[in-house]
């Protein structure tokens, strides 16, 4: 399946990763303020208890948590570096460049290497939208976790992976600034 790619709020090219040194009167606490932000306007769209951001690593093509909401240790260990062929949903995402449901953890196969950080969690479903900026670039991904079994509808996702759209544009002005 193609990936979906944000035609709105078109950005310049760049691969480079977040800096504390960019110019241009930005500061990386801003862009820990928007992140932040992001973040609980995803929680609040999709009513979810839990949520994290990670940000992609192009030197070892990992996502790494730089954000998160409602998580403990445990899961933050668990989930701090993942990959695309791990079986985590936010892996998935990555590496699909689309976005994963995991609509019950106990159910999917492939999600169990996290099942029990999951229920330690208290999460039992998952849905990860990968961050994909107007030029196509896979930024990082979003999470949001349900304590039940959970799916969307399809106007539920399409109004969400238009606001991670915007969200990738903005996290790549950060990046290119």
């Amino acid at each position: 399946m193609a990936a979906k790619v944000c035609t709105k709020f078109a950005t310049s090219s760049s691969s480079v990763l977040f800096n504390p040194n960019y110019g241009n009167g930005y500061s990386f606490e801003k862009q820990n303020d928007r992140n932040r932000f992001s973040l609980g306007q995803a929680m609040k769209m999709n009513r979810s208890k839990f949520a994290n951001m990670q940000i992609v690593n192009r030197e070892r093509n990992t996502l790494e948590i730089v954000n998160q909401r409602g998580f403990k240790r445990e899961f933050l260990e668990h989930f701090s570096v993942v990959s695309a062929d791990d079986g985590s949903a936010c892996g998935s995402a990555m590496g699909s460049k689309n976005t994963v449901f995991i609509s019950d953890a106990k159910t999917e196969e492939s999600f169990a290497p996290h099942l029990q950080v999951a229920l330690n969690a208290g999460f039992r479903a998952v849905q990860s939208t990968p961050l994909i900026s107007s030029r196509g670039s896979v930024i990082g991904v979003i999470s949001t976790h349900f304590n039940l079994p959970n799916t969307f509808t399809k106007k539920e996702l399409e109004t969400f992976e238009s606001f991670c759209c915007r969200a990738a544009d903005i996290i790549e002005a950060f990046i290119l600034n």
